[in-house]
């Protein structure tokens, strides 16, 4: 019998013991608690559950009160049921915010008997349907519904008052760490949670996940970890604490109509007035997002299939990095849910100067509850992985920005690479170069016929059609290949992936030694990176006069410490001016990237940052041309180097093929082009044999030339010596 319980068994979830709980709450109160018609009980990716009930109480003379409640089922928690009180706080502080958007009362718990407790609280809406965010189907109103409420959290609940800003905090990154992990009660679940992925020692500070080295997340909260000590400014403020998307009811009208501007909050134990001001956005868009990575099992049990691995890839990396541009492989409603919730946030942070603090606090908020959802009950199998490496991408992102010189050990994974070949191998006859026959190709330099000239006719040529790249690369990398026997890698034939692209491919990676970092590890010894240049301005090539003999050489020195010398002397017709000479203290060398990584991964990453800080008609191929020409001009590249930039240029959509011609030098090299917002166009010539930058040439939307740059050396050396460079060779040197 289920006195107390005016329901049919079958009714309620099939659970004796929530039945029972029922039961003796209803005695308690003397009166009849009626589970009332619903669908099948609410679940999220925890053993939670909730249905409705009316909850009938006598109140004399043979009459009864009843009240509709929502019964939460919680699963069983070592630490007890929240303070019952953080609602009442909430609504006590949440001013107009509260009135609005958050549920009526919560009438306190009722324990299960087996570790579990049952929650009570108003409905929303009036008793009108009430749709959790997490249910809806359309996207647009999805969409809708989470640019409401993130706007909300900030410029309702958390506006600052007057001209003030909003409160900031002071705290480690472990410190940080630790408290979301308390506040999402999985500080001591996450460790075992993780450990069954099978990644082997999870003490160790780098985890290889898909063959790339990244920051282990679980050594943030642990002593000795890493970052954990840095110290961070964050904004603080008052956080639901549970904000999924089942705890955001969206109301509906009677014709079923949504309206996302009067939604609801519910579930509000975990309230807390001193969070981060990241959690409950981050919380709810991931909320919002796992259901596509990993679905939940439907109701025959059975899990569904998820995104595709390249765009939950890409998802990944928008989550990471977001950008105002949508990602090409993602349906349009994912990176409209990740841009608002990020936008919202910094165009709230920014208004006082804290975007960049927004910005830490948003990667660390992303790191820790990626890893909390690696805990939840109901992800599907291909979450907890997606988890783990959006956990480790995020913090590694964190360690771009605030820790650039740490850079990773090398992967143990075997990659894929080019044949091996020797450097003087002729050209394989079946992988040739992409040759286009045009009037002037074979023409001479002479007055009209410059290797600039040239250089555009080409580039318009191949232009017009689709890029062959990849196939010049392949050759191209050919010669990079010997570096495998010198430094260690595997001398395995390793035929490199076909048309069109690379994208799918395990990255090559460099196994030398990992004691050295590799952004800093000389080709040979010696202390001064060196570089030289010649460098044509628009002044150098006005009209009638190409410019050929007359250029500027530009030298530069430096250290690790970004100290060093820079002369820069005028060459005109071979007479040479007095060199100017700038010397450069600790710092001061400014505008040099980052060494490019030798791993692939490691290389896109990188370079994604990069473009981020570049204009938007930058943000494309150009900008990446552009990216790699800086790279050059700073830095004497190795091998393996050269070889991941090569990777990288295969696989970038929009880069013209613009075949082989002579630079200003006489040496032949092979054109990559690309075209940036502005009808600016950006060119690079590459030694076929050994893969070093030639020539980079900026021409503009009018045809003309705006720059031209020779790269005439570049060594590593432990001496400072000012003395104009060896006259480039139409011969090429061994890389």
């Amino acid at each position: 019998m289920d006195e107390g319980l005016d329901v049919a068994p079958t009714s309620l979830p099939q659970d004796p013991r929530v039945r029972a709980a029922l039961r003796e709450l209803a005695a308690d109160e003397g009166g009849v608690a009626a589970v009332l018609p619903h669908a099948a009980p609410l679940r999220g990716y925890t053993d939670a559950y909730l249905f409705p009930i009316s909850l009938a109480r006598p109140t004399g003379q043979g009459r009864t009160g009843d009240h509709k409640k929502m019964v939460k089922v919680h699963p069983a928690d070592a630490d007890g049921p929240p303070e019952s009180d953080r609602h009442a706080l909430a609504k006590r502080e949440g001013g107009g915010f509260a009135e609005r958007h958050m549920v009526g009362r919560h009438v306190g718990w009722h324990p299960v008997g087996d570790g579990r407790h049952l929650s009570f609280q108003d409905v929303a809406n009036g008793g009108d349907r009430a749709t959790p965010m997490d249910r809806i189907e359309d996207d647009d109103v999805l969409v809708e519904a989470l640019g409401k409420v993130v706007s909300s959290l900030h410029l309702d609940w958390n506006r600052p008052a007057g001209d003030h800003g909003p409160s900031t905090d002071v705290t480690t990154v472990r410190a940080y760490v630790r408290r979301e992990l308390t506040a999402a009660k999985a500080l001591g679940a996450v460790r075992s949670a993780v450990d069954r992925l099978g990644f082997g020692d999870l003490d160790r500070d780098w985890l290889e996940i898909d063959g790339e080295m990244l920051p282990n997340p679980l050594r943030l909260a642990e002593p000795g970890g890493l970052f954990g000590d840095l110290s961070i400014r964050y904004l603080r403020g008052f956080a639901h604490g549970d904000l999924h998307g089942g705890n955001v009811l969206i109301p509906e009208s009677v014709d079923g109509g949504l309206h996302p501007g009067r939604f609801v909050l519910v579930d509000l134990e975990s309230y807390e007035s001193r969070a981060s001001l990241t959690r409950d956005p981050v919380v709810l868009l991931l909320s919002l997002l796992l259901p596509s990575v990993a679905p939940r099992r439907d109701p025959d049990g059975q899990w569904p299939s998820g995104l595709p691995r390249k765009q939950a890839d890409a998802l990944l990396r928008y989550l990471v990095r977001p950008d105002p541009r949508t990602p090409s492989q993602l349906p349009g409603a994912l990176a409209d849910l990740v841009r608002l919730t990020y936008e919202a946030g910094t165009a709230y942070a920014e208004r006082s100067g804290w975007r960049a603090e927004w910005r830490t606090q948003y990667r660390l908020s992303l790191a820790v509850h990626a890893l909390v959802a690696i805990t939840y009950d109901n992800l599907g199998p291909a979450g907890p992985s997606w988890c783990l490496r959006l956990a480790a991408s995020a913090l590694d992102a964190h360690r771009a920005e605030h820790h650039p010189t740490l850079t990773p050990p090398a992967a143990t994974v075997d990659a894929p690479r080019p044949p091996v070949a020797t450097v003087d191998a002729p050209r394989p006859p079946d992988v040739a170069w992409p040759r286009v026959d045009g009037p002037d190709y074979h023409l001479p330099p002479g007055p009209g016929h410059t290797p600039g000239t040239r250089a555009r006719h080409r580039a318009r040529i191949g232009g017009r059609r689709r890029i062959m790249v990849y196939v010049a690369l392949v050759v191209l990398g050919g010669c990079l290949v010997p570096y495998v026997a010198a430094e260690g890698s595997s001398d395995r034939n390793v035929t490199p992936p076909a048309l069109p692209s690379v994208r799918t491919e395990t990255p090559p990676t460099s196994r030398g030694d990992e004691r050295v970092p590799p952004s800093f590890a000389p080709v040979s010894p010696g202390r001064y990176a060196f570089t030289c240049l010649r460098v044509w301005s628009p002044d150098d090539l006005r009209p009638h006069s190409d410019g050929l003999d007359r250029f500027r050489e530009e030298r530069l020195w430096w250290t690790r410490e970004r100290t060093g010398r820079r002369t820069v002397q005028v060459v005109d017709h071979g007479r040479r001016s007095r060199p100017k000479v700038s010397t450069l203290g600790r710092g001061e060398l400014t505008g040099a990237p980052p060494a490019p990584s030798e791993h692939l991964a490691r290389l896109r990453a990188q370079v994604a940052e990069l473009l981020e800080r570049k204009p938007p008609e930058l943000r494309n191929a150009a900008g990446t041309l552009e990216l790699v020409a800086e790279m050059h001009q700073f830095w004497p590249l190795s091998r393996a180097q050269r070889e991941a930039l090569r990777w990288l240029l295969a696989e970038t959509e929009g880069i013209i093929d613009g075949g082989s011609y002579p630079d200003r030098a006489g040496r032949d090299g092979h054109a990559l082009s690309a075209d940036n917002g502005e009808g600016q166009r950006e060119t690079l010539q590459f030694d076929e044999r050994t893969g070093r930058l030639l020539s980079h040439e900026k021409i503009g939307a009018g045809d003309e030339t705006l720059a031209y740059y020779l790269f005439v050396d570049s060594r590593w050396t432990d001496t400072i010596v000012d003395s104009p460079c060896a006259d480039p060779k139409p011969a090429n040197r061994d890389g």
